[in-house]
């Protein structure tokens, strides 16, 4: 399983506009809990 950087994403009128990468208020610890999250969740589907 691949996990990619935390990103930072900007809404205008609920559309996607813009996305940055690494997110730049992301600290380590933020990253790693987010990661364990979605390899919970991914791993829970199968």
């Amino acid at each position: 399983m691949v996990a990619y950087p935390v990103v930072e994403t900007v809404q205008r009128d609920g559309v996607c506009a813009e996305v940055i990468a690494p997110a730049p208020a992301a600290t380590e610890r933020l990253a790693e809990v987010a990661e364990g999250i979605g390899r919970a969740i991914a791993e829970g589907w199968g």
